[in-house]
């Protein structure tokens, strides 16, 4: 496999603060690079949907996963680059929506995947990179949270993506009940740092 990757600390922290906090001293990064040895041992005998048994198997799969906090981000849709500010208060009900993202996390594909948008009914935005890049809002004014943020698109979105590409599930995007049912347990682990078996 490739890596996951955090591309800066904030990123790091939104990582650690993605999966319980018993398994948070397990989450190890060298260069911004996710340690496997150290997360697999963690994930070592817990169920398969523990936010960290999903990690450890993101950290092997043969996907590069970039990780970031900013404001701003790039991404295309139809090969046509557009740059992106999250939204914040600040803002107010006047913004451009075309330049301005509402939600407090993104996940960006490799690459156009056209069989999925057509069943999706929209365009699904693609990296200016051609990895797999998770955006998380550097002041999101909706989720306190980036452990939060970063739980929903890691083990909900790109967990399903890969999952897609193995032909293990149908689909991905967000208006699938599948996909939300996956993104929404994810995020409540995160948010109550306990899985089923902690409790």
């Amino acid at each position: 496999g490739k890596w996951v990757q955090a591309m800066n600390e904030a990123a790091e922290q939104a990582i650690r603060e993605s999966v319980p906090e018993r398994f948070r001293s397990s989450i190890v990064f060298s260069g911004g690079v996710l340690d496997v040895s150290s997360v697999k041992a963690a994930a070592k005998g817990r169920p398969l949907n523990d936010n960290i048994s999903i990690l450890s198997r993101l950290a092997e799969n043969p996907n590069e996963i970039q990780v970031t906090v900013a404001q701003s981000f790039s991404w295309k849709l139809d090969n046509k680059t557009f740059d992106m500010t999250f939204y914040s208060n600040d803002m107010g009900l006047s913004y451009d929506q075309d330049q301005v993202y509402l939600n407090p996390g993104v996940t960006l594909l490799p690459q156009k995947e056209e069989s999925a948008e057509s069943k999706a009914g929209e365009k699904l935005p693609v990296s200016t990179r051609g990895v797999i890049e998770v955006y998380i809002s550097i002041n999101s004014p909706w989720m306190s949270s980036r452990g939060k943020i970063a739980a929903h698109e890691l083990y909900g979105h790109v967990r399903r993506y890969i999952l897609w590409k193995m032909g293990i599930v149908t689909d991905f995007w967000h208006s699938n009940p599948g996909n939300k049912n996956g993104t929404d347990a994810a995020t409540d682990k995160a948010e109550s740092g306990v899985t089923k078996g902690d409790r």
